[in-house]
């Protein structure tokens, strides 16, 4: 388990939110991932996995 470590945008009851590392070690640590979670029930709905994820989540849109 890894903490999140940005913010979060919230749209149509969805939270969008990640976990990285600030300084990437070689190899990759395994678990990173933007999350997907309903913020009524807590449940993770999705998660993508991958090193690409250091930053933070963009606009959310029409739900895109």
């Amino acid at each position: 388990m890894y903490s999140f470590d940005s913010h979060a945008n919230i749209a149509d009851g969805k939270m969008y939110v990640l976990n990285n590392e600030h300084t990437p070690t070689v190899p990759i640590t395994r678990g990173w991932g933007v999350h997907c979670i309903n913020v009524t029930t807590g449940k993770l709905i999705w998660k993508m996995r991958g090193p690409w994820v250091w930053g933070v989540p963009g606009p959310i849109a029409d739900g895109y």
